[in-house]
């Protein structure tokens, strides 16, 4: 007997409403595209298109294919949740003041994912030593790591950085090294003076070339992937543009570095708002 149409309709799953819902199964039933292939072998770092247009259904295929990826000597590091409160709306109840605070959260934040990478996957090289020791001394490798507990202690050292020129009444500078008092850390964000540097001042790019350095000596890539900014700066236009702009400058940054690549996953007006804005 022949089952009728209602019948089978009642029956069909015709998938989640969204890829984060259903990032499980999308293997089971995804067909491969161009744009897919391209990402898969490294290609294309800025995936944009219209909201529902297949972004997040990538980036959740990519984190289900990071088994084939290590095997290829790709360490891939989501820099977002795939599922659940996106961790960047945290900024939005207290966002940084400006633009260029933004750029350094963006830096040290990955300079946490790939330290915590290097820690986790037990990379033992003088360049991966020197970077967990830094980044451990500025409490920025949280022992019970989380993507939420890295940006939280990556928001907490930039808020206690202040450089010499944005000095406020009564911030008291240690006298040696130019920077406040009582600051954990020896990570800078401009590049130190010869003094500092005997110090033993080291700035954020210093320490994203010593990451790019670690990984090349044991010949593996870092994928960061970043994608749901939409979502997460939802309620806040000014700060989505902020961050989005900062985000490309810090892409920009970090083009020269071999072994480290950004591949960002965001809406077609989004990128085109930033992109008429300079």
């Amino acid at each position: 007997m022949h089952m009728r149409k209602i019948e089978v309709l009642k029956q069909a799953n015709f998938g989640e409403r969204t890829a984060e819902e259903e990032s499980d199964s999308l293997d089971q039933y995804f067909v491969e595209t161009d744009e897919w292939r391209q990402l898969y072998r490294g290609e294309d770092d800025i995936i944009y298109g219209p909201k529902g247009s297949g972004k997040s259904a990538l980036y959740a295929l990519l984190t289900n294919r990071r088994n084939q990826l290590f095997d290829r000597g790709i360490l891939l590091l989501p820099a977002e949740n795939v599922r659940g409160a996106p961790i960047f709306r945290d900024l939005v109840a207290n966002p940084p003041a400006t633009e260029n605070e933004l750029r350094r959260l963006w830096k040290l934040y990955f300079l946490s994912l790939l330290g915590h990478a290097i820690r986790d996957y037990g990379i033992d090289n003088e360049a991966a030593d020197r970077l967990e020791a830094t980044l451990e001394d500025a409490n920025l490798l949280p022992k019970e790591w989380s993507l939420r507990s890295a940006l939280r202690a990556v928001r907490s050292y930039i808020s206690r950085f202040v450089n010499a020129e944005a000095i406020e009444g009564g911030m008291e500078l240690d006298p040696a090294t130019g920077l406040p008092s009582g600051l954990k850390g020896k990570i800078v964000f401009g590049e130190p003076t010869a003094e500092q540097r005997d110090l033993g001042l080291t700035s954020v790019d210093d320490l994203l070339r010593l990451a790019d350095e670690a990984l090349s000596s044991v010949d593996y890539k870092g994928w960061i992937i970043l994608d749901r900014l939409d979502v997460a700066f939802a309620s806040s236009k000014e700060l989505e543009g902020n961050a989005s702009r900062a985000l490309f400058r810090v892409y920009l940054d970090m083009q020269g570095l071999e072994n480290i690549s950004i591949k960002i996953f965001l809406r077609d007006d989004i990128w085109n708002r930033i992109s008429s804005d300079g």
